[in-house]
């Protein structure tokens, strides 16, 4: 699998993400490759999507029986854009992308993420937008390499999406279900009530069952 961490583009892979991931592979009995790509504003979605691309498709070429791409928060988002951009260059795609809490659309303008944003105990709204304008760099916010809310799905792989309630970016996640939903694409969703940002990385119950859960999508 291809898992692209997260870290508002701007942190870079946390020990409780190396451990989680490590957790996965290892129940699922796959290989992982984790790149650790240009932080914003040094890295922006221009380039850091386009590396990411290029390392999908290698991917692809290298593994006759598919790959799986997973990714969290920013990581999310990204892997999302990659499966997009993946698409709209004609290449072939991962058998299944996995989305852990991922930041969709780096406006966080749905009017429903500043009545979750107060039980986040992890996110703040003024400095995800900040991240995310470094992230952008001359691309326009809605551009669906920064924000792959407004990229196309169609011809996209079936997705599964893990998000909590108490995530301030929840409200995107479920844009994307229903948006996806309505389009006919195959998404499999799972959320946890009270569940905070990234709730299947963490050392909870709620975590090892997300965790398990992924570890069973990977495996099938």
């Amino acid at each position: 699998m291809l898992y692209l961490h997260g870290g508002a583009y701007v942190a870079e892979i946390s020990p409780v993400q190396w451990r989680a991931i490590a957790n996965i592979a290892q129940a699922a009995g796959v290989e992982v490759m984790v790149p650790i790509y240009p932080l914003a504003p040094i890295g922006t979605a221009e380039s850091v999507v386009a590396t990411a691309t290029a390392i999908a498709e290698q991917m692809l070429i290298e593994t006759p029986g598919g790959i799986q791409l997973l990714g969290d928060s920013a990581g999310g988002g990204m892997a999302l854009a990659v499966a997009q951009q993946l698409h709209a260059q004609a290449l072939p795609q991962p058998r299944r992308v996995i989305l852990i809490a991922p930041w969709l659309d780096i406006t966080l303008v749905d009017p429903a993420v500043a009545e979750i944003a107060p039980a986040d105990a992890m996110l703040d709204v003024p400095g995800l937008i900040e991240a995310g304008r470094m992230y952008a760099g001359e691309l326009p916010a809605d551009d669906p390499r920064v924000s792959p809310l407004h990229g196309e799905l169609a011809g996209l792989p079936p997705i599964s999406l893990f998000s909590g309630t108490s995530d301030l970016i929840h409200p995107d996640a479920r844009a994307l279900v229903a948006r996806a939903s309505a389009e006919g694409i195959d998404i499999d969703y799972h959320e946890c009530e009270g569940g905070q940002h990234c709730y299947p990385l963490l050392p909870t119950r709620e975590g090892r069952q997300a965790r398990n859960v992924i570890a069973t999508i990977l495996s099938t």
